[in-house]
């Protein structure tokens, strides 16, 4: 039976919504599709029907309390408020948000490790403070980002043009780093579905800080340059759909070697601690929250 998502986490990027993907997968109330990031509202709403987005997505029998799709890159589309709204009505969001100075860090590490990143952290931090002191905010969801990804309170707004801030359930990545059954138990309350203990605390998904057994089959999945592009498009011409998602995550799980830490230089942190404060403090009077100390030191 096809139904309509009655929920919808839209982001933040690398802020943790993996994690939760994999643990609504585990809850017998709620529903995702087979893929994670469907991005219907931001990348294929132009060429497919919302009633071929429920069929392909959200064909299903049970009668489950949450059905919801994951795809981060609804919070950055400025496109995507108004289609949601107009597709799914007065729906309500899942947003769970990291220190911007943090998020930054690891997608830059992310991007550098399977290289789609050639330059310096310091240098992108120079560049792109240099750019928005100068320019009005300006994103680009074709490009690299660093900043602006962490301005929150900008894409909000965006959201707020067509809803109430109280359709927002907002999660910090803060408490799925230090605690993640408090996180999951908090996220369960949060959806009205019953309280579960997830299996699986201590994998970090889709994180930045591993090792990897063999580096270019991470690079085979995520690589932007040509000749891994041509291959990926080679491999799904044998490969259905259905099962792609699958192989990406069974891949992605037996090739993690071990998890590390690492550092930012001072300056760098500083500058970006210095940049985001009047951001994060334009968050808090939106969402009328107080962001947790460690966005601020």
């Amino acid at each position: 039976m096809k139904s309509n998502p009655n929920f919808l986490f839209i982001g933040g990027a690398r802020c943790g919504t993996t994690s939760i993907y994999h643990f609504l997968k585990t809850h017998p109330e709620a529903f995702v599709p087979f893929i994670k990031e469907v991005n219907y509202f931001s990348d294929l709403f132009d060429e497919m029907s919302l009633d071929k987005y429920k069929t392909e997505y959200f064909n299903v029998d049970t009668d489950y309390k949450i059905l919801t799709e994951i795809s981060p890159k609804y919070l950055y589309s400025l496109k995507s408020p108004e289609r949601i709204f107009k597709s799914l009505g007065n729906i309500n969001f899942g947003l769970i948000l990291r220190d911007p100075v943090t998020r930054c860090w690891s997608q830059y590490i992310g991007r550098k490790k399977i290289g789609n990143e050639k330059r310096s952290f310091s240098e992108i931090v120079e560049n792109e403070i240099n750019f928005h002191q100068n320019n009005n905010f300006f994103y680009d969801e074709n490009n690299c980002n660093y900043l602006s990804r962490g301005m929150y309170s900008y894409y909000i707004k965006n959201y707020m043009k067509f809803f109430s801030i109280k359709n927002f359930k907002i999660f910090f990545y803060d408490d799925l780093d230090s605690n993640p059954n408090f996180f999951f138990h908090n996220l369960c309350s949060q959806l009205g579905i019953s309280l579960i203990d997830y299996p699986d605390t201590h994998t970090k998904f889709n994180s930045s800080f591993v090792d990897y057994h063999f580096l270019l089959l991470k690079k085979i999945l995520w690589n932007k340059n040509i000749s891994m592009r041509f291959l990926r498009e080679v491999l799904k011409t044998f490969i259905p759909r259905v099962y792609r998602p699958i192989i990406v995550n069974f891949i992605e799980r037996i090739n993690i070697k071990n998890t590390y830490s690492l550092s930012m230089n001072a300056k760098d942190r500083d500058m970006l601690i210095e940049f985001f404060k009047p951001h994060n403090k334009d968050l808090e009077i939106l969402l009328g929250l107080k962001l947790p100390n460690t966005w601020y030191k």
